[in-house]
């Protein structure tokens, strides 16, 4: 049900919900959060998180927000933990993103992970 409220033709749920996961307030990061762990800890969810762009870059790049608490990290951490858990994750990412997660997953919640694409401002000649 959460699945068909959030989602529309361009966007799914949990692009939505990863979307959350990097909002400026603590509140609304951690319920995202939370929100995606416990999708990732069921088959359906998993395999849901592993087609959403956005959950694999809140999971593999730094937030956009300055400070994250150690719970944020922990939880994405253990949300990498769990998709990694189930033996379709691999071939519904590819080769590229399960090496990234597992890479992630073994350096832990702490590691520094790679900053977030972002669009620089226009050459003037």
């Amino acid at each position: 049900v959460l699945v068909e409220a959030c989602g529309s033709a361009s966007t799914s749920a949990v692009d939505v919900i990863a979307s959350a996961a990097t909002s400026l307030s603590d509140e609304v990061r951690l319920a995202a959060l939370r929100l995606l762990h416990a999708l990732a800890r069921i088959e359906w969810g998993a395999l849901q998180l592993c087609a959403s762009e956005g959950a694999l870059e809140v999971l593999l790049t730094t937030s956009d927000v300055l400070t994250c608490s150690a719970e944020e990290l922990r939880l994405k951490h253990s949300i990498a933990d769990a998709l990694l858990g189930w033996p379709q994750t691999a071939p519904t990412l590819g080769a590229t993103a399960t090496t990234a997660l597992k890479g992630y997953v073994t350096a832990g919640p702490f590691v520094a992970q790679r900053a977030r694409a972002t669009v620089s401002a226009p050459l003037t000649l």
